[in-house]
């Protein structure tokens, strides 16, 4: 069967290297959900129409893209930015946030086109980009915010019930506000206390582990 040419944005994930020059790309699409792109070139310095920046994680971008229905590795045929970041990429916390964002987003997202999903996942990202204080509280705002699009939406008692340490429950009822708490004082041995319980919920809800690299790098840039 042929393969078929498409249009989907896309925010990406992660890559690997993927012999001399290509990679094997990790992108949530909103069209197909996750997907796994070969994107053939783009290490070579002679790449003029692909460019690794391209790449980075969470990078918001327009793709046209060759889909195979009997292949799990498709095909990228044109990529381009399509919203720009002007903070994450230059600042240390943020990009911390968005590597650690990007390594839960390739555990627990599925190979289904999810609009709504996506649109939550864009504007999310537009919002970190944006944030001129309290980004080292974001993830813990993104974590429970994104619960609903996996299907175990959390109520504010329910929330307390779970995660019932008296100390956290102001700090649970601002990071369950419908607007980004950025004035939310929290020390970092809390926010690393908080950050466990959500991956201990989301264990329990998606049946995996979550060995993640990037809980180190967290610890010791908001330390």
């Amino acid at each position: 069967m042929s393969k078929h040419l498409h249009h989907t944005s896309g925010i990406i994930l992660n890559y690997i290297k993927f012999k001399e020059t290509s990679i094997i790309c990790k992108i949530y699409t909103e069209a197909f959900g996750l997907q796994s792109y070969i994107v053939k070139g783009v290490r070579s310095v002679r790449s003029k129409k692909l460019r690794m920046s391209y790449f980075q994680p969470l990078t918001l971008c327009e793709l046209v893209v060759y889909r195979s229905p009997k292949s799990d590795l498709h095909h990228i045929s044109e990529v381009k930015i399509g919203r720009a970041y002007h903070s994450i990429p230059f600042d240390v916390k943020k990009t911390s946030v968005a590597l650690f964002l990007s390594e839960i987003l390739t555990k627990v997202l599925v190979e289904e086109g999810d609009p709504p999903l996506f649109s939550f996942l864009f504007d999310s990202f537009c919002m970190l980009d944006e944030l001129k204080a309290g980004s080292e509280n974001f993830h813990l705002y993104f974590i429970l915010h994104l619960c609903p699009f996996l299907g175990f939406a959390l109520e504010q008692h329910t929330a307390e019930i779970l995660f019932d340490q008296v100390h956290h429950k102001p700090i649970l009822k601002e990071l369950m506000g419908s607007i980004y708490p950025t004035q939310l004082s929290m020390s970092a041995q809390s926010r690393h206390e908080l950050l466990q319980q959500f991956l201990q919920f989301y264990e329990l809800h998606f049946g995996l582990t979550f060995p993640l690299k990037t809980i180190e790098v967290l610890q010791e840039v908001f330390r």
